[in-house]
């Protein structure tokens, strides 16, 4: 094959591509999905076309600027699209698979803990009940208590009316005691003015015998 004819076939075979990629371009523009649309539908990330010949398309998301680099080539715009959605499809299995993993501990947690309350529900139930059997005992022996203090209070009241009325009967013999010490200073101080009566009387009854054996005597002799 000539260098001529070889030019010729390369030639045919590069016009037929590019008719092939223009007419995809066609169909994809007139009757496929509108992906400029579909930009919308992935607003976790940013999505830039370099400039140039040979423009390429750079994905990164929105939060952390995270590169999204897939398989495929990301100068088209519906390759990137179609690797930023499997991007984000790992991303939520991931926050899946760690939020189910979450939740197993937790459940984990959960049943542990239920265990535990139950354990602990029993022994606050056997707390309870020996804390009424206690209380039963406490109110039982508070009315004893209560029926002895009655008791006593009677009794104190009976010995207190005892003792006022000893204290009364106290008190009568002490005025009757004064009362004999005054009758007995009286009797004595009438005592005493009788003795000197008595003392008197003596004397004189002496002076008169003498006198009377004073005027006897000259009779006697």
């Amino acid at each position: 094959m000539t260098k001529m004819t070889m030019s010729k076939c390369l030639t045919v075979f590069v016009a037929a591509a590019s008719l092939a990629y223009l007419g995809i371009a066609a169909v994809s523009t007139a009757g496929g999905p509108n992906w400029e649309a579909k930009l919308n539908e992935l607003p976790e990330y940013t999505f830039q076309q370099s400039q140039g010949e040979t423009p390429i398309w750079s994905v990164k998301t929105r939060m952390s600027s995270e590169d999204v680099r897939g398989r495929g080539d990301f100068r088209y715009l519906p390759t990137a699209i179609v690797a930023t959605r499997g991007h984000w499809k790992a991303r939520q299995q991931k926050r899946i698979d760690e939020l189910q993993s979450a939740l197993r501990r937790d459940q984990a947690k959960l049943t542990e803990a239920k265990q535990l309350i139950e354990v602990d529900l029993q022994a606050i139930k056997n707390r309870i009940s020996q804390m009424a059997a206690e209380l039963v005992d406490l109110q039982r022996e508070i009315t004893e208590k209560v029926d002895e203090g009655i008791k006593l209070a009677e009794a104190t009241q009976v010995v207190q009316a005892d003792t006022n009325k000893r204290r009364e009967e106290v008190f009568r013999l002490q005025r009757e005691l004064e009362e004999i010490r005054t009758d007995k200073f009286r009797v004595l101080a009438l005592e005493r003015k009788l003795r000197d009566r008595l003392v008197h009387l003596e004397s004189n009854i002496d002076r008169f015998e003498r006198r009377n054996r004073q005027l006897k005597k000259p009779y006697e002799e």
